[in-house]
């Protein structure tokens, strides 16, 4: 009865009593009102970076753990469960965490982490990964055998790329990707870094032709190898030769490249001149064809000694560039010139029959001839002694090298 009963006591009183609901539903809500507060931000945990080499160190920060005071951070090898990292971050007063740690040294594909609050039970998870890195380099093979000899120099500036050799197994085609894309250093050293291919993929490396020339140099290097050559003959912008290879757990890959042959220089010395007891001038050049990036000359021109007024050739003397240049060179001459000095006898007189007095004389000239060691004679010219006759003086000089 009390539960037949007690709805239509509530209907009664609804319908026929005064609205006092609304007081005691204004009561009865406020609890529920000043429960909608803002969720609290979710916590994080991230990695500073997406891939690690084997044994990398690694730094986990999180924020938004506001309300525990340590976290729990659980590292592990997804895929092989051979290695796990475990520890407490002490959460810091702005809510953030932070743990370093240093990965398997062997390769570990894949990596999970899992953040959990201590005190709250929050969870935060993220992943890194552990890949492997290619490198080599592109070299002037002088001499054609596809070994990098003594002296054989790095290219710098030559492109190298790696492709996910997804079709045809070693031959490069259409269905395969591009993954990485980098040039040699000024030693012609490649590094794809850690982030280009994971375990068992299969691979294709590949160097680019210069823009500039591209038929200056032939291959030598993989085109004598004997296995793990790759065709790229597909791609008219590459060698055709390249390195085929799968990814195989914790192995990193060192693939060389040899190439023979010569850049085309051109160099054209300038005509230079100067006067006699100048320095010499700056010999300088200019020059036609391309050098690859990061390669300059060095030396310098020279010309044939000698400082006496004449003609000196210019010769290409210690300039010169990196191996796989070959420089033709039309020289120029140096000329110098006769320099210029004014002597001016300083007039004199003398009573009949006395003796000359002594000769002086002023000089001008360049800074070249006036730093120069001279030597200056006068001496008149003999005439009949006849009073108020005038006898020109005449000098003679010499100038001495030093």
């Amino acid at each position: 009865m009390l539960l037949l009963t007690a709805p239509v006591s509530a209907a009664l009183f609804e319908e026929n009593s005064p609205d006092t609901s609304a007081t005691e539903g204004t009561s009865a809500t406020g609890p529920e009102t000043s429960l909608a507060t803002t969720e609290s931000p979710v916590p994080t945990i991230v990695s500073d970076q997406p891939d690690y080499p084997p044994g990398g160190r690694v730094t986990l920060t999180g924020e938004n753990w506001q309300g525990d005071t340590t976290v729990h951070v659980v590292v592990n090898d997804t895929l092989g469960m051979t290695w796990s990292y475990e520890t407490d971050a002490e959460v810091q007063e702005d809510g953030t965490i932070s743990v370093e740690l240093w990965i398997a040294y062997y390769f570990i594909s894949d990596y999970d982490v899992v953040a959990t609050g201590n005190e709250t039970g929050r969870v935060a998870r993220t992943t890194f990964t552990d890949t492997r890195r290619y490198t080599g380099t592109v070299f002037h093979d002088a001499d054609g055998d596809g070994t990098q000899d003594p002296g054989e120099v790095g290219i710098s500036g030559i492109g190298v790329r790696v492709y996910l050799d997804s079709g045809s197994i070693g031959t490069l085609d259409a269905s395969d990707s591009l993954r990485w894309s980098g040039t040699t250093n000024t030693s012609g050293f490649y590094d794809t870094g850690n982030n280009v291919a994971g375990n068992n993929d299969r691979v294709i490396v590949a160097i680019v032709k210069p823009l500039v020339d591209p038929s200056a140099f032939t291959q030598t290097l993989p085109i004598n190898a004997t296995s793990g050559r790759a065709d790229c003959a597909y791609d008219s912008s590459l060698f055709q030769w390249g390195y085929y290879f799968q990814q195989s757990g914790n192995t990193d890959y060192t693939r060389n490249f040899g190439l023979r042959g010569s850049i085309p220089i051109t160099v054209t010395a300038h005509a230079k001149t100067k006067v006699y007891g100048a320095d010499d001038p700056a010999f300088t050049y200019t020059y036609t064809g391309a050098l690859q990036s990061g390669d300059s000359f060095s030396g310098a021109l020279s010309r044939v000694a000698g400082e006496a007024a004449g003609v000196y050739p210019i010769n290409q003397g210690t300039l010169s560039l990196r191996p796989y240049y070959t420089i033709s060179y039309t020289g120029a001459d140096l000329t110098i010139t006769k320099a210029t000095l004014s002597v001016n006898a300083t007039a004199q007189s003398k009573t009949y029959g006395d003796p000359d007095p002594t000769l002086t004389y002023t000089f001008s000239g360049s800074s070249s001839t006036t730093t120069r060691r001279i030597r200056i004679s006068l001496a008149r010219h003999l005439s009949a002694a006849v009073p108020g006759r005038r006898s020109p003086v005449v000098p003679t000089l010499s100038v001495s090298p030093t």
